[in-house]
């Protein structure tokens, strides 16, 4: 069952990363900044999840056939991704608020920066841990053996 499990989540990491490479649309008629809140949102979910299952499937697959090539890959599928939505965001924190329009729009804008700034925030550093991964000779993390003492150690009192 792990082998085909760790193959049912790499092929979600995949799938993840288009989401991340594919310009979204959505349809519902919202002004711009939200239809760009909800791309923005959707791509920061995706790699959020894409890294979380990346190192679900690093963890599982320690005991089956270890694909160390697939995940420098797809890590730096997911870091040129992730860096191309941050630098999205940062030019969206830069822009200025029309303080000309009514107080919902400025107040939606406000809204959108602190969200921006957050975003950025998770970004840099999923970013910044798959780099320290990849940095690593060896991707493969070796399991802690589990301390089993000698005689004395398992059987003393107190």
């Amino acid at each position: 069952m792990t082998k085909d499990y760790v193959e049912a989540i790499k092929g979600a990491i995949e799938s993840l990363n288009e989401v991340l490479g594919t310009n979204l649309r959505f349809d519902k008629e919202d002004e711009k900044q939200s239809k760009f809140r909800k791309e923005v949102n959707t791509k920061k979910d995706a790699f959020a999840v894409a890294r979380n299952l990346i190192q679900k499937s690093f963890d599982l697959e320690q005991d089956v056939d270890f694909d160390e090539l697939w995940y420098r890959e797809t890590m730096v599928l997911l870091i040129n991704s992730a860096e191309t939505a941050r630098i999205n965001l940062i030019k969206s924190l830069k822009e200025q608020i029309d303080v000309t329009g009514d107080g919902d729009e400025i107040q939606s804008s406000i809204k959108i920066k602190s969200e921006a700034s957050e975003d950025i925030e998770v970004l840099t550093e999923g970013i910044r841990d798959l780099r320290e991964m990849l940095k690593k000779k060896n991707l493969q993390i070796e399991k802690k053996k589990e301390f089993v003492g000698s005689w004395p150690e398992r059987y003393a009192e107190g």
